[in-house]
């Protein structure tokens, strides 16, 4: 899901039967109903899982696609009217990050190296505009994994190494002119995924296997360390993985203003510390609670490999922090708690789904101080998909089904 014009929800919906089916993406009105000229299908493209709005109104969709036999990526830019502009779609490369700046799409491709041959693989920078035009920068060896676009527009990459000994992270800033000086900075310790604030400064989550607890670090595109992180924090964050996956601490969620929020569920319970910009405790937290927070998706008995990443928590208006939590027994379902800046829980909350079985698997801050979230909830075969429009004193504005098997 992501915020689409007048109060409206753009939602991506995977179908069955792969790239012969296509991908459906919907735009809902403040009401929950289909805007005029959607839904449409996306024909030949499957796993469409970067859904990025613009100001105009308009969006883009990266999905999986295939030319011959060679795996692509294709991004599609459609209007509020459900039209496609001029130009587009658009065939690259491995995309797997991206963010809108302006009318530009600011993405990192990865060049693959070819079979048989030698030397490292490369990255570079891609900007697509609104015409469809792409500009791709200056291509850079790649010393690992992940990618990221900050929202003034700035690449990072970040990548764990050394586990045997010590492990240490390293952390690079680049744009389409390449790296920017500065960079690459290595921290001696285990560092999780980033997080951005407005102004575009990078937090993450640092802890050394030697020394506990964790605290975070705040840096700028110009490879200055900031005042604004935390000393020793009195939780450590955990991994965002259940199963199958990482063991790097959980990435903190981050405020515009710069307010973070860190995460420990040991135990099964929910602990949250919650920073001011400056990096100090705020007062009334941490939040408590004997829920486990939600994890998407399902690993049946004995699956092989099968991993589950954590409900991903939003910062909607006056910094309020929304959670998904996991249901408190077999018998009832998830719920979303919004809890204030003060680390309590706000009047009306939280909202509980009351099926056995169903959850809550992802939320989205609306502009106007409510939330979307997606509700999953077992059927007689097989899963529906709801999404809720959510008020922020906590009452249903509309509820829409989208997939009912």
């Amino acid at each position: 899901m992501a915020p689409g014009p007048d109060n409206g929800t753009y939602v991506s919906i995977f179908t069955e039967g792969g790239p012969d089916r296509g991908h459906v993406v919907a735009l809902l009105d403040k009401a929950g109903k289909p805007s005029p000229g959607w839904p449409v299908l996306l024909p030949g493209v499957y796993g469409c899982d970067l859904l990025l709005p613009v100001d105009d109104g308009s969006v883009r969709v990266v999905c999986d696609a295939s030319s011959g036999d060679v795996q692509i990526r294709r991004v599609f830019a459609l209007d509020a009217n459900a039209r496609l502009l001029p130009g587009w779609p658009i065939d690259v490369g491995d995309i797997y990050t991206g963010r809108m700046i302006g009318t530009d799409l600011r993405t990192v491709e990865i060049v693959r190296v070819a079979d048989g041959a030698t030397g490292p693989e490369l990255v570079h920078m891609l900007t697509i505009t609104e015409d469809g035009t792409t500009r791709r920068g200056v291509d850079l060896p790649t010393f690992c994994c992940d990618f990221f676009i900050g929202p003034d527009g700035t690449g990072w990459a970040t990548g764990q190494r050394d586990w045997d000994t010590s492990v240490k992270t390293d952390v690079a800033a680049f744009d389409l002119d390449g790296p920017r000086a500065g960079w690459p900075r290595t921290f001696d310790s285990n560092a999780s995924t980033p997080a951005f604030d407005a102004a575009g400064h990078f937090f993450m989550v640092v802890g050394s296997p030697i020394k506990k607890p964790d605290r975070t670090v705040v840096l700028d595109r110009d490879g200055r360390i900031l005042p604004a992180g935390s000393d020793d924090l009195s939780i450590v964050s955990s991994t965002t993985r259940n199963g199958a996956g990482d063991t790097t601490p959980g990435e903190p969620t981050v405020a515009a203003d710069g307010t973070a929020f860190v995460v420990n569920t040991a135990g099964g319970a929910t602990t949250i510390v919650s920073l001011d910009p400056s990096g100090q405790p705020r007062a009334g937290w941490p939040y408590r609670s004997a829920l486990q927070m939600q994890w998407e998706g399902f690993c049946g008995d004995g699956d092989t490999g099968c991993g589950q990443a954590r409900a991903t928590p939003a910062v909607g208006s006056r910094n309020t922090l929304y959670l998904l939590q996991a249901a408190s027994g077999p018998s009832t379902g998830g719920s979303i708690v919004a809890i204030g800046a003060d680390g309590h829980v706000l009047a009306g909350w939280p909202v509980r789904l009351t099926r056995a079985g169903s959850q809550f698997a992802s939320i989205t801050v609306a502009p106007d101080g409510g939330v979307w979230a997606l509700a999953i909830e077992p059927e007689s075969r097989g899963y529906s998909a709801t999404v809720l429009s959510i008020a922020a004193d906590s009452s249903i504005r509309y509820s829409t089904t989208l997939v009912q098997p």
